[in-house]
Parts: C-alpha cells; structure tokens; sequence
C-alpha cells in the first residue's frame, strides 16, 4: 500500500467536534464523497462552521459490519454549531437525497483530549479501531494485552489518537466507547504475523469476551480528485 510520493498530515483539535461518517456510496464510481455527502448543503454546513479534514479510502476491512468503503473525517467548532446545522431547515430538506446517496452510513462524533497532527507517511500502515466494550467483561482487555504484550511490542504499533465518543446525534444503532488510529511500525508482516500467533489462538478469547463489537479498518488517505 502506497500513499505516494508526499505524506499527508491530519491535525484533530482540541475542544471541537469531530465527525466520522463511514460511508459506502451507492454510485460506486463516485469520486468526490465528501462532496456528495452534504449534497446541495455543503454550503449551508459550511457557514456553520464546517471544515473536512480528510477522507481515508477503506483498504480493507476486518469485523466491520458497516462495510464503509470510506471514512470521511470532519471538524465542527462546537457542539452548538453543529446542533445549529441540524436545526436548518435546508439541511433537513436535504437529508433524504443524502441517505440515497449511500448504501452503508454510520455517523460517529469523537473529541480528542488534545490537539494531535498525525502525518500518514507514504509507506505506513495505518489502522482505524473502534471498541465496543463489553460492560462486564470489558477490564479483560488489559489481561489480553499483557499476554500478548511482546508481541505487540515487536510490531510497534503506535497510538496517532484515541479519541472519545460524543454521545449526540451518532446515525448509527449503538456507538462505540472509543475510536484509535494506529500505525503499525513494522508494517503489514508483523501485523499478520500476531494474529497467526499460538499467543492469539491461546488468548484471543480475551477480546472476544472484553468486546461487544470490534472495527477494525487498513486506510489511507484518498488520492486528489
């Protein structure tokens, strides 16, 4: 997977609202999805406040029953402004031709605890992971990330952000307790080769067990239209 030649920075800023629209168009040949999502009310969501950050290209998917093909990324300034945007009437007009417009679509809004840049380097591997924790079971994770522990370590998988679920106005059935990009250091073998591990096999049932519900998604940012 190559980004090419230039490598593209992301900067989530503190004290805003940041939305995650995964999304599956229904014209597949679509190009620009960011546009097609706000439609006839890109310019009515842009004078409250709206700036899109990035769109990720869904590489490939694991778990994730939304199926998005992409996730756009983007920034409101407040909570209000975004609720603003809701209450417009010319935005509620236009909802109906946005939901033609995709086959799958989820809606999610984060915040970050602090303003982050992340930089998606050409040759990286970068992973989005949304976690559904079990309300029982859900403090196994710790025990399943101390077993396998050394291996997570010799694939050096880096944080970029964790991010917070903003319960308001999520287009989606149930949202997850939280949101991590990561990138996998050592690339795409080193990530195969945890989950082909007897470590796995022998402590994968942890996370299963910790988790109601797990996405698991390869992105990169989606080339210039």
């Amino acid at each position: 997977m190559s980004l090419g030649s230039a490598a593209v920075e992301l900067t989530l800023t503190a004290a805003t609202l940041l939305q995650f629209a995964f999304v599956h168009p229904a014209d597949t040949n679509s190009e620009a999805v960011d546009q097609i999502y706000f439609g006839a009310a890109h310019e009515v969501a842009e004078a409250h406040g709206l700036k899109h950050l990035i769109t990720l290209d869904v590489v490939e998917a694991e778990h994730a029953d939304i199926q998005a093909s992409a996730v756009i990324v983007y920034q409101w300034p407040t909570l209000d402004a975004w609720q603003a945007f809701q209450n417009d009437t010319r935005w509620q007009q236009a909802l109906a031709e946005r939901d033609r417009s995709f086959r799958r679509l989820a809606d999610i809004y984060f915040e970050v605890p602090e303003t982050t840049t992340i930089t998606f380097e050409p040759d990286g591997l970068y992973e989005i992971a949304a976690f559904w924790m079990n309300q029982q079971n859900g403090g196994l994770m710790t025990q399943y990330f101390e077993r396998m522990g050394a291996l997570v370590q010799a694939a050096q998988v880096q944080p970029q952000a964790q991010m917070s679920v903003v319960e308001t106005g999520s287009h989606y059935a149930e949202v997850p307790g939280r949101l991590a990009l990561l990138r996998w250091e050592a690339g795409r073998e080193a990530r195969d080769a945890i989950f082909a591990s007897r470590e796995f096999q022998e402590n994968g049932y942890l996370r299963a067990l910790a988790l109601d519900r797990l996405w698991t998604m390869i992105v990169m940012p989606a080339s210039p239209n």
